[in-house]
């Protein structure tokens, strides 16, 4: 049998390390994700044990960037409205919300599906999968005596998600299956320092006075975040200047920006 050199000694060895350090660090890996989870847990468990069933309020947790790089464009709309902000199938703050005890996972209710795949709340965060966290229901609307009503929505257990989010990360506009033109995927139909409400279409007209829902395409509600400066200073120029057109985004479009805490996502169609 030949003897080994000291060199093939020498490259069996850094072999046998090479595949410990591997192993170590699979190992470690495995040991970091389930850290983290736990913490997440424990964070958001701690953050919420005051939950009381009071309808569910802004959170002004983390620092909002005052100042944006980012640059949005606009397009025109469709039968533009008026005082959407006073508009309660908009405006989700003036319904408001509460946390529920649902499970905060996927569930299929059946039903019909879009052949083309809707806004993917899956693609909000560029570099990573969503996290949800909470459930939350919105209240219903007293069109009779145009209020709030008392109870929450009933046709479905939740009407919106809480998104895990990391203090100042950027949150974009989702990945689908068509766009409204020019390669734009969202129009912006309200926005405030915290909220957006974006259509996945040019239509300004989804309601009218009585609630009765007039447009097709998705309408898709995000609260509780950083919205970007730059978006929110084009959406009140275009509001004040009469909606005859609105910002529009394409997917991977920042908009906003994690406050440290959930944020609520739901759509409609």
């Amino acid at each position: 049998m030949k003897k080994k050199t000291t060199n093939e000694y020498m490259a069996i060895f850094l072999t046998f390390l090479s595949v410990f350090l591997l192993l170590l660090g699979m190992i470690s890996g495995n040991y970091l994700t389930g850290q983290q989870t736990r913490q997440l847990t424990y964070s958001y468990e701690n953050q919420n044990a005051t939950n009381s069933p009071t309808p569910y309020k802004i959170t002004p947790r983390g620092t909002c960037p005052t100042t944006s790089s980012q640059n949005y464009s606009t397009m025109n709309t469709y039968r533009p409205r008026q005082n959407q902000e006073n508009n309660p199938e908009i405006n989700i703050t003036m319904r408001s919300y509460k946390e529920v005890n649902q499970k905060a996972e996927l569930v299929s209710y059946g039903g019909d599906t879009d052949p083309v795949m809707p806004p993917n709340f899956g693609t909000l965060f560029p570099n990573r999968l969503p996290s949800m966290v909470k459930t939350y229901s919105v209240y219903s609307w007293d069109y009779a005596n145009n209020k709030r009503g008392t109870n929450i929505e009933t046709n479905w257990p939740v009407n919106l998600i809480g998104l895990y989010t990391i203090a100042g990360e950027s949150i974009v506009a989702p990945k689908a299956g068509r766009t409204i033109g020019n390669g734009n995927v969202l129009m912006v139909l309200y926005a405030t320092d915290n909220t957006l409400v974006f259509t996945h279409s040019t239509s300004d007209l989804y309601t009218d006075e009585n609630g009765n829902w007039s447009s097709d395409g998705y309408l898709i509600y995000v609260d509780d975040i950083c919205v970007d400066r730059n978006l929110l200073t084009l959406y009140q120029q275009q509001n004040s200047a009469g909606r005859g057109s609105l910002p529009v985004l394409a997917t991977g479009q920042v908009f906003g920006y994690g406050k440290g805490i959930d944020i609520k996502v739901g759509i409609r169609d």
